[in-house]
């Protein structure tokens, strides 16, 4: 009988989960989207939790009233300005810090020969510059973004099929995602927060 190896795979959030992530990163999309519509859309942490960068983008220019047929290009300008501007307000950003237990935790699991991966809202470029900052970014070995599919739903399936695509011959794979959700089995560590895995 066929045995086949268990490859597990942990994959983080940022914003939330690795970092405090401060307040400029939604300011600054509010205020590009004020920029080319003329009003502020006003966005809050509701509109912006859970939602990768291109929809909150589209949101926040339909909450304008921008117009629909200029809305998807005007997205893609947006999305190829904000990483530039992100990088230069970030890295003086007083309200951004990391969460030491996550960083505990990545390595805890890296110990154990897991593979840590990112699951993000952000684009790319964007989790980068906020990683690097605390020189995070080089603990993970792949990620899937805002910009590799529209919802954090998207994101999983992509990371579903690149894991299978990826996989060895008698190796089957077991993916787990790290975040602070309403709901999940916790697991305990020694900073006050409580980490669900599932």
């Amino acid at each position: 009988m066929a045995r086949y190896r268990t490859k597990q795979l942990i994959l983080f959030d940022i914003d939330g989960t690795l970092i405090h992530p401060g307040t400029i990163a939604r300011k600054l999309l509010d205020s590009m989207v004020e920029e080319v519509s003329g009003a502020s859309p006003k966005l809050k942490v509701e509109d912006v939790a859970g939602f990768t960068d291109p929809i909150i983008l589209e949101t926040a220019l339909r909450r304008t009233n921008f117009s629909d047929g200029e809305l998807s290009s005007m997205v893609s300008t947006l999305l190829e300005q904000y990483p530039a501007k992100l990088e230069e307000a970030y890295q003086d950003h007083n309200e951004a810090y990391i969460y030491e237990d996550a960083v505990e935790l990545v390595r805890a699991c890296r110990g154990e020969g897991w593979q840590a991966g990112l699951l993000s809202g952000n684009i790319r470029r964007a989790a980068a510059i906020k990683l690097k900052r605390f020189g995070l970014w080089d603990m993970f070995e792949f990620g899937l973004f805002g910009d590799d599919a529209r919802s954090r739903e998207g994101c999983w399936w992509a990371t579903r099929s690149r894991t299978l695509r990826r996989r060895r011959p008698m190796e089957s794979d077991r993916s787990l995602s790290a975040g602070v959700p309403k709901q999940g089995r916790e697991l305990k560590l020694p900073a006050r927060r409580g980490w669900s895995i599932h």
